[in-house]
């Protein structure tokens, strides 16, 4: 048995695993936003990619174990029961996200009619714009701004990202392919646009972009329920209604 002071008090070894798991999604987007201490690059490369992740089984290895894997711990054991020491291991390996892997099969997801800046939208989602709203999604988080560069979006973190059909940053194919789908994004109002001053050139202006969270696609691919303008009752002149019928009656 193993003692561990910083464990929180009742963790399992369900729990630590998940804790871990966690923290390589976390280093992914640390990866990402150029926030990983140089000293820690190294682990970088067990982080899982976009469009993956990463699962985690601590365990024992046996000594009369021929391929020193030896038996799973359970789940709902103490965390203390396994240890980063001789006699303990740990297989990390690596799925495909099943919310990617049903878009990627899919031939469509259908939108939900709902008002959006007061019209109703229909239509289905490509592939394409599954993966451009999560990763604008996950540049904004990573930026911590309200928006984004459209050109920096389009030719530098799209790229960074390694989806297949973005393409090489200066590749006329590729460029093309990022600017038609944004650009269907924006006809769509999953995406939106906005002018702000440029702060390396003073007197100049830059196009950014920014999610409609409210948009049910938007809402639907990043999984949760789409915030829809609050109703607030318009005032109308003249006396309530309960008034005018309870007259009109007693006038009979």
């Amino acid at each position: 048995m193993y003692s561990n002071d910083s464990s929180p008090t009742g963790e399992t070894i369900g729990d630590r695993q998940r804790r871990i798991e966690a923290a390589l999604r976390a280093m992914g987007e640390m990866v990402a936003c150029g926030k990983l201490p140089k000293e820690l690059e190294a682990l970088s490369h067990l982080a899982p990619r976009p469009g993956s992740t990463a699962h985690v089984v601590l365990h024992h290895s046996a000594a009369d174990d021929p391929a020193g894997v030896g038996r799973d711990i359970a789940d709902d054991a103490g965390a203390h029961d396994w240890a980063p020491i001789p006699g303990y291991a740990a297989r990390l390996w690596y799925q495909g996200d099943p919310a990617r892997q049903a878009s990627a099969h899919a031939e469509s997801v259908h939108e939900t009619p709902a008002p959006v800046g007061g019209a109703f939208v229909q239509g289905s989602l490509s592939r394409e714009l599954g993966d451009l709203v999560r990763e604008l999604d996950r540049a904004v988080r990573c930026s911590g701004k309200p928006y984004i560069v459209f050109g920096y979006f389009r030719d530098t973190w799209l790229v960074s990202a390694g989806l297949p059909w973005v393409g090489a940053k200066k590749d006329p194919t590729g460029i093309s392919t990022r600017q038609r789908v944004l650009s269907e994004a924006i006809e769509r109002g999953m995406v939106t646009t906005r002018k702000v001053p440029n702060p390396m050139k003073p007197g100049e202006q830059s196009t950014t972009i920014d999610l409609e969270r409210a948009h049910p696609g938007v809402a639907e691919i990043l999984g949760h329920t789409p915030q829809l303008p609050e109703f607030r009752p318009v005032p109308i002149r003249g006396e309530l209604l309960s008034e005018t019928i309870i007259r009109e009656r007693r006038q009979r």
